[in-house]
């Protein structure tokens, strides 16, 4: 079973992707971060996902990138469900270097990259549930703001018609 849970920032859509995963009953839980932290918010926020999913039997796999390399890094994929949090994550990952420097990369092998991982990944798990962020577009966006939530979105419509909703 593959679930995709989408929402708005502090929309409760982690809290409701752990309830969602942990009702599988797989003999193995992952949970697979791909927060790139660089200053003391985004380490508290990793902090508030951590409490918010002790005792919930969650392995967590911190991947950057390259989702699917999870695979290798499970003990029994096929008799597991991992959740993925959060496709937002991985896209600004994808899109910009740890140095916040925006890559040379074209939106649509971007996009690519990125429903490819996800489809590799989905592919080798019993059970997959993939949290990201949708963001409204604003006339005060700079370029590459207004480049990343097209992006996203772009890559939110694809999941939603992979996995539907």
């Amino acid at each position: 079973m593959i679930q995709l849970v989408i929402g708005g920032p502090e929309s409760g859509k982690s809290l409701r992707a752990e309830e969602l995963a942990t009702s599988l009953g797989a003999s193995h839980l992952y949970y697979i971060a791909t927060m790139r932290v660089m200053d003391d918010a985004g380490r508290k926020r990793v902090q508030k996902h951590r409490a918010q999913r002790s005792g919930k039997g969650f392995v967590t796999l911190e991947l950057e990138t390259d989702v699917d390399r999870a695979l290798t890094l499970m003990e029994e994929p096929r008799r597991s469900a991992c959740l993925l949090e959060c496709v937002s994550n991985l896209v600004g990952n994808l899109l910009y270097d740890r140095d916040g420097r925006i890559r040379e990369i074209a939106d649509d092998a971007l996009i690519e990259s990125v429903l490819s991982q996800i489809g590799r990944l989905t592919e080798g798990v019993r059970d997959t549930v993939i949290v990201s962020s949708e963001y409204e577009s604003d006339e005060a966006d700079d370029a590459e703001t207004a480049r990343y939530k097209r992006v996203l979105h772009d890559v939110n419509m694809r999941l939603k018609g992979i996995y539907g909703t």
